[in-house]
Protein backbone atom coordinates (compact mmCIF):
# COMPACT_ATOMS: atom_id res chain seq x y z
CA UNK A 1 0.00 0.00 0.00
CA UNK A 2 1.04 3.58 -0.39
CA UNK A 3 1.43 6.19 2.29
CA UNK A 4 -2.11 7.06 3.38
CA UNK A 5 -2.01 9.80 5.97
CA UNK A 6 -5.77 10.31 5.63
CA UNK A 7 -6.51 6.60 6.25
CA UNK A 8 -8.88 6.22 9.23
CA UNK A 9 -6.72 3.49 10.83
CA UNK A 10 -3.07 3.46 9.76
CA UNK A 11 -1.12 0.48 11.09
CA UNK A 12 2.18 2.37 11.29
CA UNK A 13 3.03 6.01 11.93
CA UNK A 14 6.35 7.44 10.77
CA UNK A 15 7.20 10.38 13.06
CA UNK A 16 9.73 13.00 12.03
CA UNK A 17 10.96 16.08 13.92
CA UNK A 18 11.92 18.86 11.49
CA UNK A 19 13.45 22.31 11.41
CA UNK A 20 14.73 23.76 8.13
CA UNK A 21 15.24 20.27 6.71
CA UNK A 22 16.48 21.52 3.34
CA UNK A 23 16.62 19.80 -0.03
CA UNK A 24 17.46 16.35 1.37
CA UNK A 25 14.02 16.23 3.00
CA UNK A 26 12.48 15.95 -0.47
CA UNK A 27 14.37 12.67 -0.91
CA UNK A 28 13.18 11.49 2.51
CA UNK A 29 9.55 12.13 1.55
CA UNK A 30 9.99 10.57 -1.90
CA UNK A 31 11.49 7.44 -0.29
CA UNK A 32 8.59 7.24 2.18
CA UNK A 33 6.07 7.53 -0.67
CA UNK A 34 7.86 4.69 -2.46
CA UNK A 35 7.50 2.27 0.48
CA UNK A 36 5.76 -1.01 -0.33
CA UNK A 37 3.67 -2.33 2.56
CA UNK A 38 0.65 -4.58 3.00
CA UNK A 39 -0.94 -2.04 5.34
CA UNK A 40 -1.65 1.70 5.41
CA UNK A 41 0.81 4.04 7.09
CA UNK A 42 0.94 7.73 7.83
CA UNK A 43 3.73 10.27 8.12
CA UNK A 44 3.51 12.80 10.96
CA UNK A 45 5.92 15.74 10.95
CA UNK A 46 6.46 17.97 13.97
CA UNK A 47 7.91 21.15 12.50
CA UNK A 48 9.80 23.52 14.77
CA UNK A 49 9.29 26.91 13.08
CA UNK A 50 11.04 26.13 9.79
CA UNK A 51 11.75 29.15 7.63
CA UNK A 52 12.68 27.19 4.48
CA UNK A 53 9.26 25.74 3.63
CA UNK A 54 9.87 22.32 5.23
CA UNK A 55 6.37 22.38 6.73
CA UNK A 56 4.71 23.30 3.44
CA UNK A 57 6.66 20.65 1.53
CA UNK A 58 5.63 17.97 4.04
CA UNK A 59 1.97 19.02 3.75
CA UNK A 60 2.14 19.03 -0.05
CA UNK A 61 3.58 15.50 0.06
CA UNK A 62 0.72 14.24 2.21
CA UNK A 63 2.19 14.32 5.71
CA UNK A 64 0.30 15.54 8.73
CA UNK A 65 2.21 18.59 9.96
CA UNK A 66 2.10 19.68 13.58
CA UNK A 67 3.45 23.22 14.16
CA UNK A 68 5.77 23.32 17.19
CA UNK A 69 6.98 26.60 18.62
CA UNK A 70 8.08 26.15 22.21
CA UNK A 71 10.03 28.80 24.13
CA UNK A 72 12.83 26.25 24.53
CA UNK A 73 13.21 23.18 22.32
CA UNK A 74 13.59 19.84 24.11
CA UNK A 75 13.81 16.56 22.20
CA UNK A 76 11.87 14.58 24.82
CA UNK A 77 8.94 16.99 24.84
CA UNK A 78 9.01 17.28 21.04
CA UNK A 79 8.93 13.48 20.64
CA UNK A 80 6.09 13.19 23.16
CA UNK A 81 4.18 15.80 21.18
CA UNK A 82 4.66 14.14 17.79
CA UNK A 83 3.86 10.71 19.26
CA UNK A 84 0.59 12.08 20.70
CA UNK A 85 -0.50 12.85 17.11
CA UNK A 86 0.42 9.41 15.73
CA UNK A 87 -2.49 7.03 15.15
CA UNK A 88 -0.66 3.86 14.13
CA UNK A 89 -0.29 0.76 16.29
CA UNK A 90 3.47 1.05 15.71
CA UNK A 91 5.50 4.27 15.67
CA UNK A 92 8.70 4.53 13.66
CA UNK A 93 10.81 7.60 14.25
CA UNK A 94 13.46 8.87 11.86
CA UNK A 95 15.52 12.03 11.58
CA UNK A 96 14.70 14.57 8.90
CA UNK A 97 17.87 13.63 7.04
CA UNK A 98 17.45 9.84 6.97
CA UNK A 99 16.54 8.55 3.52
CA UNK A 100 15.09 5.02 3.57
CA UNK A 101 17.43 2.95 1.40
CA UNK A 102 14.93 0.48 -0.05
CA UNK A 103 11.23 0.27 -0.92
CA UNK A 104 10.82 -2.42 1.75
CA UNK A 105 12.62 -0.49 4.51
CA UNK A 106 9.47 0.25 6.53
CA UNK A 107 7.91 -3.21 6.11
CA UNK A 108 11.20 -4.92 7.02
CA UNK A 109 11.72 -2.67 10.05
CA UNK A 110 8.31 -3.25 11.64
CA UNK A 111 7.71 -6.89 10.60
CA UNK A 112 9.10 -8.36 13.87
CA UNK A 113 6.82 -6.04 15.87
CA UNK A 114 3.72 -6.75 13.77
CA UNK A 115 4.48 -10.50 13.97
CA UNK A 116 4.67 -10.16 17.78
CA UNK A 117 8.29 -11.38 17.80
CA UNK A 118 9.73 -8.09 19.13
CA UNK A 119 8.65 -4.98 20.98
CA UNK A 120 11.32 -2.74 19.44
CA UNK A 121 13.54 -2.79 16.35
CA UNK A 122 16.26 -0.47 15.15
CA UNK A 123 17.59 0.20 11.69
CA UNK A 124 21.11 0.93 10.59
CA UNK A 125 22.05 4.30 9.16
CA UNK A 126 24.68 4.38 6.46
CA UNK A 127 26.28 7.63 5.44
CA UNK A 128 26.52 8.63 1.82
CA UNK A 129 30.03 9.65 0.71
CA UNK A 130 30.68 13.25 1.70
CA UNK A 131 27.63 13.38 3.97
CA UNK A 132 27.36 13.52 7.75
CA UNK A 133 25.93 10.99 10.21
CA UNK A 134 24.72 13.02 13.17
CA UNK A 135 23.54 16.52 13.98
CA UNK A 136 26.45 17.18 16.33
CA UNK A 137 28.96 16.15 13.64
CA UNK A 138 28.19 19.28 11.65
CA UNK A 139 27.10 21.63 14.45
CA UNK A 140 29.80 20.70 16.97
CA UNK A 141 29.16 19.02 20.30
Amino acid sequence: MAMETAHPRPVVSVAILTRNAGKLFEQVLDALHAQKTDWPFEVVVLDSASKDGTDKLAEQRGATVIPYRPNKFRFGTARDTVFSHCRGDVIVTISQDVVPAAETWLADLVKPVLDDRADVTIGEQTVQPGAYAFYWDYHGS
